[in-house]
Protein backbone atom coordinates (compact mmCIF):
# COMPACT_ATOMS: atom_id res chain seq x y z
CA UNK A 1 0.00 0.00 0.00
CA UNK A 2 1.44 3.27 -1.01
CA UNK A 3 0.95 6.45 -0.05
CA UNK A 4 0.96 9.79 -2.40
CA UNK A 5 0.72 13.85 -1.67
CA UNK A 6 -1.97 15.26 -3.02
CA UNK A 7 -1.26 18.95 -3.47
CA UNK A 8 -4.34 21.49 -4.63
CA UNK A 9 -3.61 25.14 -5.89
CA UNK A 10 -6.44 27.44 -6.08
CA UNK A 11 -6.24 31.00 -7.26
CA UNK A 12 -8.23 34.08 -8.14
CA UNK A 13 -7.14 33.55 -11.58
CA UNK A 14 -9.21 30.63 -13.56
CA UNK A 15 -8.01 27.09 -14.07
CA UNK A 16 -7.98 27.94 -17.82
CA UNK A 17 -5.15 30.56 -17.16
CA UNK A 18 -3.21 28.81 -14.44
CA UNK A 19 -3.12 25.74 -17.25
CA UNK A 20 -1.92 28.21 -20.00
CA UNK A 21 0.92 29.36 -17.42
CA UNK A 22 2.35 25.71 -17.77
CA UNK A 23 4.29 24.16 -20.39
CA UNK A 24 2.99 20.44 -20.35
CA UNK A 25 5.29 19.14 -22.33
CA UNK A 26 8.11 20.23 -20.64
CA UNK A 27 8.23 18.82 -16.92
CA UNK A 28 11.00 20.66 -15.81
CA UNK A 29 9.94 24.05 -17.36
CA UNK A 30 5.91 23.31 -15.80
CA UNK A 31 7.62 22.52 -12.26
CA UNK A 32 9.43 25.48 -12.46
CA UNK A 33 5.94 27.96 -13.54
CA UNK A 34 4.80 26.23 -10.99
CA UNK A 35 7.14 27.35 -8.71
CA UNK A 36 6.76 30.71 -10.00
CA UNK A 37 2.86 31.03 -9.34
CA UNK A 38 3.46 29.47 -5.64
CA UNK A 39 6.08 32.31 -5.10
CA UNK A 40 4.36 34.83 -6.78
CA UNK A 41 1.30 33.57 -4.26
CA UNK A 42 3.32 33.38 -1.01
CA UNK A 43 4.84 37.25 -2.73
CA UNK A 44 1.45 38.77 -2.34
CA UNK A 45 1.26 38.83 -6.21
CA UNK A 46 -1.56 36.26 -6.97
CA UNK A 47 -4.51 35.46 -4.30
CA UNK A 48 -4.78 32.01 -3.77
CA UNK A 49 -4.79 29.09 -1.95
CA UNK A 50 -2.50 25.69 -1.13
CA UNK A 51 -3.71 23.01 0.49
CA UNK A 52 -1.59 19.54 1.03
CA UNK A 53 -2.55 16.11 2.10
CA UNK A 54 0.53 13.98 2.53
CA UNK A 55 0.60 10.48 2.94
CA UNK A 56 -3.09 10.04 1.31
CA UNK A 57 -3.87 6.15 0.89
CA UNK A 58 -6.10 4.85 -1.35
CA UNK A 59 -8.48 2.18 -0.38
CA UNK A 60 -8.74 -1.25 -1.30
CA UNK A 61 -10.06 -4.48 -1.42
CA UNK A 62 -9.58 -7.97 -3.26
CA UNK A 63 -12.20 -10.63 -4.96
CA UNK A 64 -10.49 -14.34 -5.01
CA UNK A 65 -11.77 -16.90 -7.62
CA UNK A 66 -12.33 -20.24 -6.79
CA UNK A 67 -13.67 -22.28 -9.65
CA UNK A 68 -15.63 -19.77 -11.24
CA UNK A 69 -18.30 -20.63 -13.62
CA UNK A 70 -20.31 -18.63 -16.08
CA UNK A 71 -23.66 -17.01 -14.04
CA UNK A 72 -21.11 -15.96 -10.92
CA UNK A 73 -21.51 -12.03 -10.48
CA UNK A 74 -19.28 -9.70 -8.77
CA UNK A 75 -20.81 -6.10 -7.63
CA UNK A 76 -18.73 -3.18 -7.46
CA UNK A 77 -20.01 -0.18 -6.41
CA UNK A 78 -23.51 -1.25 -7.04
CA UNK A 79 -22.45 -1.99 -10.33
CA UNK A 80 -23.13 -5.60 -11.20
CA UNK A 81 -21.05 -7.44 -13.42
CA UNK A 82 -21.93 -10.72 -14.64
CA UNK A 83 -19.68 -14.15 -16.10
CA UNK A 84 -20.28 -15.51 -18.99
CA UNK A 85 -19.37 -18.22 -21.35
CA UNK A 86 -18.29 -15.87 -24.31
CA UNK A 87 -19.05 -12.68 -26.06
CA UNK A 88 -19.22 -10.32 -22.86
CA UNK A 89 -21.21 -7.21 -23.40
CA UNK A 90 -21.09 -4.12 -21.21
CA UNK A 91 -20.96 -4.98 -17.17
CA UNK A 92 -20.06 -8.43 -18.23
CA UNK A 93 -16.79 -10.79 -18.74
CA UNK A 94 -15.69 -14.01 -19.95
CA UNK A 95 -15.23 -16.96 -18.59
CA UNK A 96 -11.49 -17.70 -19.06
CA UNK A 97 -9.92 -21.37 -19.23
CA UNK A 98 -9.17 -21.12 -15.82
CA UNK A 99 -10.01 -18.57 -12.48
CA UNK A 100 -6.57 -16.81 -13.74
CA UNK A 101 -8.11 -16.26 -16.62
CA UNK A 102 -11.57 -15.24 -15.45
CA UNK A 103 -10.21 -12.60 -12.64
CA UNK A 104 -8.48 -10.96 -15.66
CA UNK A 105 -11.32 -10.45 -17.73
CA UNK A 106 -13.18 -9.54 -14.39
CA UNK A 107 -10.61 -6.97 -14.14
CA UNK A 108 -10.92 -5.12 -17.50
CA UNK A 109 -14.46 -5.37 -17.10
CA UNK A 110 -14.49 -3.43 -13.54
CA UNK A 111 -12.12 -0.72 -15.19
CA UNK A 112 -14.98 -0.23 -17.71
CA UNK A 113 -18.26 -0.75 -16.14
CA UNK A 114 -17.00 1.26 -12.64
CA UNK A 115 -14.41 3.28 -14.21
CA UNK A 116 -13.08 6.77 -13.03
CA UNK A 117 -14.57 5.38 -9.29
CA UNK A 118 -11.91 2.23 -8.87
CA UNK A 119 -9.57 0.74 -11.14
CA UNK A 120 -8.72 -3.21 -10.51
CA UNK A 121 -5.78 -5.48 -11.64
CA UNK A 122 -5.58 -9.17 -11.38
CA UNK A 123 -2.82 -11.12 -10.08
CA UNK A 124 -3.47 -15.23 -10.27
CA UNK A 125 -7.46 -15.63 -9.29
CA UNK A 126 -7.10 -12.48 -7.32
CA UNK A 127 -8.81 -9.40 -8.42
CA UNK A 128 -7.75 -6.03 -6.01
CA UNK A 129 -10.26 -3.68 -6.66
CA UNK A 130 -8.58 -0.13 -5.75
CA UNK A 131 -10.35 3.35 -5.79
CA UNK A 132 -9.40 5.79 -8.28
CA UNK A 133 -8.99 8.59 -4.99
CA UNK A 134 -7.10 8.66 -2.27
CA UNK A 135 -8.52 8.91 1.23
CA UNK A 136 -11.28 7.46 3.21
CA UNK A 137 -13.99 8.36 0.83
CA UNK A 138 -12.93 5.72 -1.03
CA UNK A 139 -13.92 3.22 2.18
CA UNK A 140 -17.58 3.56 1.36
CA UNK A 141 -16.97 1.78 -1.75
CA UNK A 142 -19.06 -1.56 -2.07
CA UNK A 143 -17.74 -4.98 -3.22
CA UNK A 144 -19.14 -8.35 -2.77
CA UNK A 145 -20.30 -11.35 -4.95
CA UNK A 146 -23.51 -13.52 -4.23
CA UNK A 147 -21.84 -16.85 -5.12
CA UNK A 148 -19.92 -18.83 -3.21
CA UNK A 149 -17.12 -19.27 -6.14
CA UNK A 150 -15.87 -15.67 -5.81
CA UNK A 151 -15.19 -14.33 -2.07
CA UNK A 152 -14.91 -10.39 -1.39
CA UNK A 153 -12.15 -9.56 1.02
CA UNK A 154 -14.99 -7.06 3.08
CA UNK A 155 -18.19 -5.70 2.05
CA UNK A 156 -16.28 -2.40 1.07
CA UNK A 157 -12.80 -1.67 0.34
CA UNK A 158 -10.70 -0.29 2.92
CA UNK A 159 -7.60 1.34 4.59
CA UNK A 160 -8.56 4.29 2.69
CA UNK A 161 -6.16 7.29 4.44
CA UNK A 162 -6.81 10.81 3.91
CA UNK A 163 -3.05 11.74 5.29
CA UNK A 164 -2.09 14.96 7.20
CA UNK A 165 -3.99 18.21 5.92
CA UNK A 166 -1.93 21.60 5.63
CA UNK A 167 -3.28 24.47 4.34
CA UNK A 168 -1.75 28.16 3.63
CA UNK A 169 -3.87 30.94 2.15
CA UNK A 170 -3.00 34.37 0.25
CA UNK A 171 -5.15 37.03 0.02
CA UNK A 172 -8.39 34.63 0.00
CA UNK A 173 -10.29 33.32 3.12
Amino acid sequence: MSSTTVVTITSAKNAATIADMLDKADPKTGANQLASLVSGMAGGAYDGKIELAIGAVAASATLTFDTVIATDVVVVNGVSIACVASGAGDDEFNKGSDDDESATNCAAAINESVAGIVTASASGAVVTVTAVEEGDGGNAITISSPDTTITASAARLASGVDGTAASWSFGIA
